[in-house]
């Protein structure tokens, strides 16, 4: 958000150029990986509007539960990917956030991944607030055993998606998919 005003503002002083977000004649694309930043002007025609006819992908996602088996091992990384899961189930805006283990685990382990849970989300938050038109609420995460959660989710006309690169490819089930995702009050997706 802090490099789309500072940088809109400096091409804007730059070019005397009027902004239009709507149909804009050129497009800027920054991409901002580590302290490097690339930058990339593109042509109105490579531009991609939300259009009306299109479905609002958030309805999808307010119907998405995330179980998420927690990361263990080393405690950096576990708090590592602890933030990338929780900026992503808010960036995102699902329903909600379950942390699932399987069975035993480290107790120091779990609790490094749900701090960076934690951080992850909190730091969304604060970016969304500022940028989101529309009112940002923390998505709610919980823990809970992963065979629970599956004997719990498994009824009511709940969608359970499991992610497993063995498994069929989403060319291979899209027309079952886009029906199942359409008629599911809650769709579960174990990672």
């Amino acid at each position: 958000v802090d490099v789309n005003v500072v940088l809109g503002a400096k091409i804007k002083d730059l070019t005397n150029a009027e902004v239009n977000l709507d149909y804009p004649d050129k497009v800027v694309y920054v991409e901002i990986i580590k302290d490097n930043a690339y930058i990339c002007i593109g042509e109105r025609k490579e531009w991609r509007k939300y259009e009306g006819n299109k479905k609002n992908a958030r309805e999808l996602f307010k119907k998405v539960t995330i179980v998420q088996m927690p990361y263990w091992g080393d405690l950096r990384v576990c708090r590592k990917f602890g933030e990338q899961i929780g900026r992503a189930a808010l960036a995102f805006e699902v329903k909600e956030l379950i942390i699932a283990p399987k069975g035993k685990i480290d107790a120091y382990e779990l609790l490094e991944f749900l701090k960076g849970i934690q951080v992850g989300q909190k730091s969304r938050y604060l970016v969304q607030k500022e940028a989101y038109p529309w009112d940002v609420k923390k998505v709610p995460i919980s823990v809970h055993e992963l065979y629970q959660v599956v004997r719990d989710k498994r009824r009511n006309n709940r969608l359970l998606i499991i992610t497993d690169p063995k498994g069929n490819t989403i060319n291979q089930v899209k027309d079952k998919l886009k029906k199942d995702l359409k008629s599911a009050k809650e769709i579960v997706v174990f990672i």
